[in-house]
């Protein structure tokens, strides 16, 4: 299994390709996709957005291109799953479109919605995206310190992200306990967020307005923000993977 310090170093290996590009051009391409320790969790929507409830796995996402590991993610969306409803084609390519997290300015507010595209759903606070970032770190960290943590992590990111709006409730019991104090921990000062971690939306809609579940990358910060762009699809070929459970959504 891939750690997440293995990841978060090796996206800092971006500054010595010396490469960049517009973060608005990047790309990853992927063939399919696992979830790592996938645990049942069950959504209610509370007429905050349609569609949404049901039975879903949760935890983080490992997305592959042709056998290759090329990122590790976990979701925000709840209303769509990552096939999308474009995604006709089993086994077709897709892609997502990969876009730093950057502040409103003036506002506690970022770039990045929890609908899965701009203008779908709201936009997440700047200080909530901060301890997404914590989670994810911590996620990414010990995911195999327990079977329950990949799911864990997701479902406290969703209780975070959106708060009353749905329900969200686990199928396991220690999902659901460790859960709780995760989003505790990662809400408390001086606790999870620790030192602010940057993250990369990847995000994609089709040219109906079609849009598949948005997905958090942890990216480091400050310095990946000014080198960010094509040179991430080189460097996700540098990162090795493990075995990996097999997973339905997220």
């Amino acid at each position: 299994m891939l750690s997440g310090k293995k990841s978060v170093f090796a996206l800092a290996a971006l500054a010595a390709l010396g490469l960049g590009a517009p973060a608005s051009a990047t790309q990853i391409t992927y063939t399919n996709f696992q979830v790592v320790h996938n645990v049942n969790v069950h959504i209610t929507c509370s007429g905050y957005i349609a569609g949404c409830t049901g039975y879903h796995g949760s935890g983080e996402f490992q997305f592959y291109n042709s056998g290759k590991l090329v990122a590790q993610t976990w979701c925000i969306d709840v209303t769509h799953d990552v096939l999308g409803p474009w995604s006709g084609n089993p086994g077709a390519a897709n892609t997502f479109d990969v876009t730093l997290a950057q502040k409103v300015v003036g506002q506690d507010l970022s770039n990045i919605w929890d609908g899965g595209a701009v203008g779908h759903g709201h936009q997440i606070t700047w200080t909530m995206l901060g301890e997404i970032g914590g989670l994810m770190k911590y996620g990414t960290d010990h995911i195999n310190d327990s079977y329950e943590m990949s799911s864990a992590v997701q479902l406290a990111i969703w209780d975070l992200e959106y708060g009353v709006a749905i329900g969200t409730s686990s199928d396991s019991p220690a999902v659901q306990t460790l859960a709780a104090s995760l989003l505790l921990d990662a809400t408390t000062p001086g606790g999870l967020v620790g030192e602010y971690w940057g993250v990369a939306w990847l995000q994609h809609c089709d040219s109906s307005g079609h849009c598949n579940q948005g997905q958090l990358m942890l990216v480091p910060e400050p310095s990946a923000a000014a080198i960010f762009g094509s040179a991430v699809i080189a460097l996700f070929g540098l990162i090795g993977f493990g075995r990996l459970r097999r997973g339905r959504f997220g």
